[in-house]
């Protein structure tokens, strides 16, 4: 049977867990159910006053060309209704898992606990089954891919696998729904070289409203995996929040219309919604991958 290559690139809000802190599986990336409207007060060492943030919903999607990422009570158009596990179903066994480039090149420190030293895994989210999804990994190789295009880009991490034949994706419910099968194998084309994106990232695109914070506290929906969710005080601002400021009320409360009028138009049209595209471009390194362990 041939050999064939997946890839799989991870955008915006995921963590990655290695090293044996999920028992039996080698590598684990959690993204967290960053879905909600979240604001709060946040202090940060060397700085006398705390900071208002806002943080806007995060939704995982899954893409890969002329595949149909649509599963009844799980997902639709790619989007995620109901929390998966992902595993790549005929993966070949290479060994431990191998990084290429270590976050000494990175430019920022992607390490959840250089920001809170006290930071603890939630096991609820990490491994009960309390998040959007997890993509286990047995093997394969990782790798931090230089930023797209922007002014302050974010990075993205891959992971790539060689596969028995054309890669096929493996979907497990986490939490079974009455109209989810129990469990869902996708074909991810007919390539010896494939390429999956997965991403918790804003929707929209360039033609809508921008985030008018731009962003900058997005690093913070990483601690949705720990012990108590996100912190109220770091001893150092996160990746892409080089000026820290505070969120005024009335960017508080346009963030909020605009969600508004983000959830009424999928209320009238659910297909709508799920018809939207993330626009990676632009995404600053506050919505870059985050690790643990």
């Amino acid at each position: 049977m041939t050999q064939c290559t997946l890839t799989v690139i991870f955008s915006g809000v995921s963590t990655h867990f290695r090293n044996g802190i999920v028992a039996g599986i080698p590598h684990r990336v959690v993204l967290p159910d960053a879905s909600h409207f979240f604001t709060d007060f946040l202090s940060i060492d060397g700085y006398p006053e705390q900071f208002l943030y806002y943080l806007n919903p995060h939704f995982v999607h899954l893409a890969s060309d002329g595949v149909d990422f649509t599963i009844p009570g799980l997902m639709t158009n790619g989007y995620l209704r109901s929390g998966v596990r992902l595993q790549v179903e005929n993966g070949i066994p290479s060994g431990d898992l191998k990084t290429n480039i270590s976050t000494e090149d990175l430019g920022f420190d992607p390490k959840l606990n250089a920001y809170d030293p006290n930071f603890e895994y939630s096991s609820d989210v990490v491994t009960g089954g309390r998040a959007a999804c997890y993509f286990d990994f047995d093997y394969g190789t990782a790798e931090w891919l230089f930023p797209l295009g922007g002014e302050r880009p974010a990075w993205r991490l891959s992971i790539t696998v060689e596969t028995n034949g054309y890669p096929r994706l493996l979907v497990t419910p986490l939490n079974r729904t009455p109209d989810a099968p129990a469990f869902k194998e996708i074909e991810l084309g007919q390539s010896t070289d494939v390429t999956l994106e997965v991403s918790n990232l804003e929707t929209g695109s360039k033609e809508e409203e921008k985030d008018q914070c731009e962003g900058r506290f997005d690093f913070l929906f990483n601690f949705l995996t720990g012990r108590g969710g996100i912190p109220q005080y770091i001893v150092k601002p996160t990746p892409g929040l080089e000026s820290p400021s505070s969120a005024t009320n009335e960017q508080i409360a346009a963030a909020l219309q605009n969600l508004a009028s983000m959830l009424t138009s999928r209320a009238q049209n659910p297909a709508a919604f799920y018809a939207r595209r993330h626009n990676l471009v632009g995404q600053t390194p506050a919505c870059s991958p985050s690790e643990f362990g």
